[in-house]
């Protein structure tokens, strides 16, 4: 039995709290993360995330996927769906400025040992672009945000919101009222 088996079985046959499931989940993506190829494709990540609806732009972006087995015991430990957002694997919960955001996406990505630079190599395909939007608020006056990659074959690519479409482009673009705040190279 490997190490994912075993996670799952101690999420199905228990019930967790939200800290004991959250450090679970963590311990799943980092395995999941060390599993995958260092470059995403939407080829093969597209069958995937097009049938998942419980994941959006920022989980696309860097590849977070969210087993049955972790989404029902999420949804009842909280009563609701768990929300991908940067800042849900760190604990920063209020995103009000475009510096919250990306202290919360650094957290994750720490706490999920995912190597990321802000010093970006030309050659490298594994970029992700970080909007965010702060004139138009969204669900209980937040600002929201939005993310793109950039995918091996060179082209970039989004989820929309929990929609199911995926959105491929030559660069990385928002709605007018989103501005780019940063891209990072990503596994370099």
């Amino acid at each position: 039995m490997n190490e994912i088996d075993r996670i799952k079985l101690e999420v199905i046959n228990n019930e967790l709290s939200y800290i004991e499931l959250m450090e679970l989940y963590i311990k799943y993506l980092k395995i999941r993360q060390s599993m995958m190829n260092k470059i995403p494709s939407i080829r093969n990540d597209y069958k995937y995330y097009v049938n998942d609806i419980g994941s959006n732009c920022y989980a696309y972006a860097f590849r977070f996927d969210l087993p049955l087995y972790f989404a029902t015991s999420f949804d009842r430990e909280l009563g609701d769906a768990f929300d991908f957002y940067p800042g849900c694997f760190c604990g920063i919960h209020n995103i009000y400025t475009s510096e919250d955001l990306l202290n919360g996406l650094y957290g994750d990505l720490d706490i999920l040992g995912i190597k990321y630079s802000d010093k970006l190599a030309d050659n490298h395909l594994y970029k992700v672009a970080v909007f965010f939007e702060s004139e138009f608020l969204g669900i209980n006056n937040i600002p929201d945000f939005h993310f793109w990659r950039l995918n091996g074959n060179g082209m970039w690519s989004c989820k929309n919101g929990y929609s199911t479409n995926i959105k491929k482009s030559d660069k990385p673009r928002s709605g007018m009222s989103y501005k780019l705040i940063k891209v990072l190279d990503i596994n370099r």
